[in-house]
């Protein structure tokens, strides 16, 4: 038998709270013997709770106090309580991770219980669900969070019953919430394939169309199951080359029963692959409503539809959150809002053309804007409800408009139209032996230079044969000046500007460039 410790926890208002745990495998979230400690209710109105006696004592759970929740009747079946920024740990079935929630629980009806875990909000949580057996007596239930693959949580929400359609009110006693570790976990490093990258296929969209050996236009507006406004229509309006650039572009306009079109492509049937890198050059849209993506599918759906077979999103982002870009994983162990992910801030760049690429190995999927890594998913090798990323997945180009997520906040009917520009998309594969091809064909060139003439001035040289955007701006995206920039030759006064560091952009109507630069 494992040597009993004791494990302090210091709870948000200033207390500490000991819970046993077993070599430190165990962190008690809470045993409710000192009060409410922070929680709050989930959907206010549908969820009451309070600190009181244990009105049933018995060997499984004798405390003297525990937390008696109250779900009205209805179908608020998320109704609940959650303690927000408790402990941060990290969850999954590898060694060193908490696999497993437990709960004491009674009631004197069945069904399901939800233990969720969460992180700055939904987007991204992780839920598993246990079964009580109506007995009118407390019974200890398990909850297995290997499916979380490494990610960490720090707000723990029980969902106490999940009936549909509750015809009347129920009570519900909770107490010792604590997760623990799995004592049977193996330590499982990086698993990465051996040998270096070399180019599979590109495109860099050079030549009149799209290459159509790797892409396909779908034709098809019927919501997508996410309520979408779009009708893709295949057409050369909503989808082109211009100046080395695919161009993705959507109209207000009636088409097919729908009120904009837009284009999507997709390589499902031409390219696909399982593992490797896949990178893409592109310039967002702007405005609410917007919602480009790049992401990929699997080729056959080996473990059934989705999310069950998996989604891989390369790169989302949302008009209404014009500094953000997200990228998210979908699959049986938690999709939509409870897909794993993260997001990266463009602040004071949202003009700027970016590069996006996730490296996709046997144990890893790793997320990078502009060569700076923002999110990692890791494989808990628990099986295809975490993992279904061992098998051939297509890639995916699409503006979408409005929809549950993209729509969230509205549209704004006055934005429109609008282009999400793709300069290149490059998928590499290890082979073994040989040097890397990493980034084997240049990036394009920009037809801007900076020079620096004095501290208070700087010089543009433009070959561009249009006149130009410049614009100036803080390290937190807030706009300091705008100038015109022409053909040739343009100087900046810097005069005005503070002492600091700060981001110049360029752009015209193909190029947009950025560099930062100080302010002495």
């Amino acid at each position: 038998m494992k040597k009993k410790t004791f494990l302090l926890i210091l709870l948000a208002a200033g207390l500490s709270l000991s819970l046993g745990a077993q070599d430190q495998d165990a962190v008690g979230i809470d045993d409710f013997e000192s009060g409410l400690s922070g929680w709050a209710a989930v959907d206010p109105g549908w969820v009451d709770f309070e600190i009181v006696d244990n009105p049933a004592p018995d060997a499984v759970n004798s405390s003297a106090k525990v937390l008696k929740i109250v779900r009205k009747s209805g179908t608020q079946t998320y109704a609940g309580v959650i303690l927000r920024n408790k402990v941060d740990l990290t969850f999954g079935g590898l060694k060193g991770q908490y696999r497993f929630g437990h709960v004491k629980v009674l009631k004197t009806a069945g069904g399901n219980v939800s233990f969720k875990l969460e992180k700055n909000g939904n987007s991204g949580s992780f839920t598993n669900s246990a079964t009580y057996t109506p007995s009118g007596q407390w019974q200890e239930l398990k909850f297995d969070f290997s499916g979380a693959a490494g990610a960490n949580y720090d707000d723990y929400f029980i969902m106490p019953d999940q009936t549909g359609n509750l015809a009347q009110d129920i009570t519900i006693y909770i107490d010792d919430i604590v997760v623990k570790t799995d004592p049977n976990a193996e330590e499982v490093g990086e698993i990465e394939l051996p040998g270096t990258f070399r180019l599979l296929w590109s495109d860099e969209f050079e030549g009149e169309t799209y290459a159509d050996s790797i892409w396909s236009p779908q034709i098809r507006g019927d919501g997508f199951g996410n309520n979408e406004l779009q009708y893709y229509t295949g057409l050369e309006r909503n989808i082109f080359i211009r100046d080395g650039h695919l161009v993705l572009k959507v109209y207000k306009e009636s088409y097919q029963n729908r009120n904009y079109t837009s284009g999507k492509l997709w390589s499902q049937n031409k390219k696909y692959f399982k593992y490797g890198r896949v990178e893409a050059r592109f310039q967002l849209p702007k405005g609410r409503g917007t919602w480009p993506a790049i992401w990929m599918m699997p080729q056959s759906s080996v473990y059934g539809g989705w999310p069950n077979s998996g989604e891989i999103d390369v790169m989302e982002f949302v008009g209404y959150q014009p500094s953000t870009i997200h990228g998210t994983v979908h699959r049986q162990a938690g999709s939509g809002g409870s897909g794993n992910g993260s997001n990266t801030s463009i602040a004071g760049q949202t003009d700027d053309f970016h590069v996006i690429r996730i490296d996709w190995e046997p144990g890893y999927i790793k997320w990078y804007l502009n060569d700076q890594l923002f999110h990692t998913y890791n494989n808990g090798f628990s099986g295809s409800a975490q993992w279904p990323f061992d098998q051939d997945f297509y890639v995916i180009l699409n503006f979408a408009v409005g929809g549950d997520w993209g729509g969230a906040q509205g549209v704004d009917d006055s934005i429109w139209p609008q282009e999400f520009i793709i300069d290149y998309v490059r998928v590499y594969q290890k082979v073994e032996g040989g040097e890397s091809d990493l980034d084997p064909l240049p990036v394009k060139e920009k037809p801007f230079t900076v020079f620096r003439l004095s501290k208070d001035e700087l010089k543009i040289s433009s070959s561009s044969r249009m006149t130009a955007k410049g614009a100036i701006y803080s390290l937190t995206g807030q706009l300091q000046t705008t100038q015109a920039i022409l053909p040739g030759e343009t100087q900046i006064n810097l005069t005005g500007l503070p002492k600091g560091v700060y981001v110049l952009t360029l752009s015209d109507n193909t190029t947009v460039y950025s560099q930062k630069f100080v302010k002495f």
